[in-house]
C-alpha cells in the first residue's frame, strides 16, 4: 500500500466528525479532495484524515453501520468505530440509495498480505482468534432474520444481486426452499435432498459472511480486527460456515482450508443443503 504520510487530507484538523455537515463529507468525496485509501487499488473507500474514513457508493447500506455498531457494542470483536453515517434516495443505483459511512481508520495489516510470510502455527494462531470472533457473534441473539436494521439481504449467499427483503424468518425459508426447487427441476441436485422446513426459527446470530483475508486486519501484537460488514446480518449460524467455501479465490487456499477444518463438523446437513443451490444462486438467480 502506498505512503500517504505527506498528504493533506480534507479534515486533518477535524477532532469532531459527528459536528461535520453531510454536504461537507460528500463533497470530499465528489471533489476528489480525500485521496483513496490506497491509490494503488482505488476502490470506493476514501481518507478524510490520517484515522478517519469514508466508504461510499450505492452498495453502502445503512444495515452495515448498524451491524459495526452492534458488534462494537455487544462483543469484544475489534471493529472501526461508526463517526457518522449518511444515506440519500438516488434513481442511479441498484438499491435506490446512496451511502456513505464515516468510520475509524485501524491500524493494522491485511491477513491477505501477511498470510504467506506466516509459519502454520501463526497460521493457526490468527484463525483460533478468527474463530473466536465467529463463536462471539453467536452469543448475539436476534429474532429479526435479515440485515441489521433490515434492507437487501448481500452476499454469494443471496447472488450477486442481492434478495429480499424479507419480512419474516418464513420469507427467508420459502426463498432458500425455492432456489432448492430450482436446483432440482433443473436436475443439478438429487430430488432426495431435503427442503429447508424449520430450518429458520430464531432467535438468529449475528454473522459476518465476507471473512475473507482481505478483510482480517492483523496490527503489531498480532491482534485482529474485522473490517468490511456489507453482507452482515442475523442468519443462523451455518451461514457463516458455508460462506466459507465461497469467498473468492484470491484468498490463500490454505487459510479457507485451515478455518474450514476448525468448524468441521457443525450443522454438516445444513451446509449441505446451502451447498446444494449453488448453481440456482449463480447460474438461474431470476428463477
Amino acid at each position: 500500500m502506498s505512503d500517504q504520510s505527506q498528504h493533506v487530507f480534507p479534515f486533518s484538523k477535524v477532532e469532531d466528525f459527528e459536528s461535520l455537515s453531510d454536504e461537507e463529507i460528500i463533497h470530499a468525496v465528489k471533489s476528489k479532495s480525500a485521496p483513496y485509501l490506497d491509490p494503488e487499488n482505488p476502490t470506493r473507500i476514501r481518507r478524510l484524515s490520517k484515522n478517519v474514513l469514508v466508504k461510499y457508493g450505492g452498495e453502502v447500506l445503512p444495515s452495515e453501520a448498524e451491524a459495526l455498531k452492534l458488534v462494537a457494542t455487544m462483543t469484544r470483536i475489534r471493529v472501526p468505530r461508526v463517526y457518522k453515517a449518511i444515506f440519500r434516495k438516488t434513481e442511479s443505483t441498484m438499491f435506490g440509495i446512496e451511502g456513505y459511512i464515516v468510520m475509524e481508520h485501524l491500524p493494522g495489516t491485511t491477513l491477505a498480505s501477511l498470510w504467506d510470510t506466516y509459519d502454520k502455527p501463526q497460521q493457526e494462531r490468527v484463525c483460533a482468534k478468527i474463530w473466536d470472533a465467529i463463536l462471539q457473534l453467536r452469543q448475539l441473539k436476534i429474532d429479526r432474520s435479515g440485515p441489521i436494521g433490515g434492507g437487501i439481504a448481500q452476499g454469494v449467499l443471496f447472488t450477486l444481486y442481492g434478495a429480499g427483503p424479507f419480512d419474516s424468518p418464513k420469507a427467508l425459508e420459502d426463498w432458500h426452499s425455492h432456489k432448492l426447487d430450482v436446483c432440482k427441476r433443473l436436475k443439478r441436485i438429487p430430488h432426495d435432498i431435503p427442503n429447508f422446513t424449520g430450518k429458520f426459527r430464531p432467535p438468529f446470530c449475528l454473522t459476518h459472511l465476507d471473512l475473507a483475508a482481505r478483510n482480517i486486519l492483523v496490527d503489531a501484537n498480532g491482534d485482529i480486527a474485522l473490517i468490511d460488514w456489507g453482507f452482515a446480518g442475523a442468519y443462523p449460524p451455518w451461514f457463516e460456515i458455508r460462506s466459507f467455501g465461497m469467498i473468492d479465490y484470491t484468498n490463500p487456499w490454505s487459510y479457507r482450508a485451515m478455518m474450514k477444518e476448525i468448524m468441521a463438523g457443525e450443522y454438516e446437513e445444513e451446509v449441505r443443503q446451502l451447498e446444494a443451490i449453488h448453481f440456482a444462486l449463480f447460474s438461474a438467480p431470476f428463477l
